[in-house]
């Protein structure tokens, strides 16, 4: 039943999701798997991951729901599917999402609201990742204009980039993003 999925259906990493199924038939319990490429290659060692070998499949025709965290597996791409624990029904009892996105989180730890920054000097922006990112675009808005800070030269991990400042970034309403480049 969920998630329901299409390209513009995500779920960040680390985020509260819920999996939902509803059981036809006698089944004993469900694997629930994950993919990151829609299940399209599963002789792909890294594509296809269980989630959770054996959860209670529930009463026929009754909803259930499993509670998940999500795992750090960002993709364009990604579907979960449902299916008989048992290995020798497993092929012919199952229920797969439509592809959606998981993507990982970035919360801006500096600035964070209330700073006053200079034109001319240089001003050190930091942010904390959540989820195995490359590269990121870091964006001033002023007066909501959007400007470009760093386009895509920056990795994530490093969690800082120093900012010079330019005399043109004058304005009582700036706004800094930091996006994953893949975005």
């Amino acid at each position: 039943d969920e998630p329901v999925g299409g390209p513009a259906f995500t779920w960040e990493v680390a985020s509260a999701q819920q999996i939902i199924w509803t059981p036809t038939g006698t089944l004993g319990y469900v694997k629930l798997e994950g993919s990151i490429n829609n299940f399209t290659n599963e002789s792909c060692p890294n594509c296809t991951f269980i989630i959770n070998d054996s959860v209670s499949a529930g009463t026929s025709g009754t909803q259930r729901v499993y509670d998940y965290s999500v795992n750090d597996t960002i993709t364009k791409n990604a579907s979960i599917r449902v299916s008989d624990a048992n290995p020798q029904r497993s092929s012919l009892t199952w229920a797969r999402s439509n592809a959606f996105n998981i993507k990982g989180k970035i919360r801006v730890t500096q600035p964070n609201g209330g700073e006053n920054l200079t034109a001319g000097q240089s001003y050190d922006v930091k942010w904390f990742p959540t989820g195995t990112m490359g590269n990121v675009t870091i964006k001033f808005y002023q007066d909501g204009d959007e400007n470009i800070i760093a386009n895509a030269n920056v990795t994530a991990a490093s969690r800082n980039f120093t900012w010079p400042i330019p005399d043109a970034a004058v304005t009582d309403n700036g706004t800094i993003r930091v996006e994953s480049a893949d975005d």
